[in-house]
């Protein structure tokens, strides 16, 4: 028993050391606490102009004045379908086409901060790139940390018609829960989002 459990943690500890050891550890010059501030900042606009198309949508449908954001007691499942795709198209236009053609890397919580996306070449990004770090590295792998998750995991149920957002919760929010460990434990502070679009976080007050 005991052997065994000595077994147990030396494969813990090795999973543990051979994670971190493939992360990238370069310096970066973006602590945590502006990186959570430019978060916040994100999260607050970002919910805002998501929920906007379905909060609006809602209140045409339904004459009423409820600020309702669940897809999922839409009167029709094609209104709450159209409703989430427009609010996913919103979230895009907040998250990648701004930082694309707007302000080059910078959403608003990150120009606010100071900070701003690049390739790892420190070139300034695409669509191509958004799209693989917002889109596939945020909007679905850490769901539970942007509010058009929410908006995902109900047009899958509406999809689908099975109720699964519990279980895909659980799988988005051990992700996230990943993501930031790696973030405090690597010298880069580059998210599961950032290696996916193979990005990182620069200070724009050096330019």
């Amino acid at each position: 028993m005991e052997q065994s459990m000595k077994d147990t943690q030396s494969i813990r500890v090795k999973w543990y050391f051979k994670l971190f050891s493939k992360l990238d550890n370069e310096q970066t010059n973006v602590d945590m606490t502006t990186r959570a501030f430019a978060y916040i900042i994100d999260w607050v606009l970002g919910s805002f102009v998501t929920a906007f198309p379905t909060v609006f949508m809602y209140m045409s449908y339904t004459k009423s004045t409820e600020l309702n954001q669940n897809l999922l007691t839409f009167p029709t499942i094609t209104y709450a379908l159209i409703a989430g795709g427009l609010s996913l198209l919103f979230a895009m236009i907040y998250y990648v086409y701004i930082p694309v053609k707007v302000h080059k890397g910078q959403t608003y919580g990150k120009k606010f901060m100071d900070v701003k996306v690049v390739k790892l070449d420190g070139s300034d990004v695409d669509f191509k790139t958004m799209l693989k770090r917002e889109v596939l590295g945020r909007f679905l792998l850490e769901a539970s940390l942007v509010a058009v998750g929410n908006y995902i995991f109900q047009i899958v149920v509406l999809i689908a018609q099975v109720n699964i957002i519990l279980p895909l919760k659980c799988v988005s929010s051990v992700l996230c829960i990943i993501s930031i460990l790696i973030a405090l434990k690597t010298d880069s502070r580059r998210m599961i989002h950032d290696y996916v679009g193979k990005t990182k976080i620069i200070s724009t007050k050096e330019q």
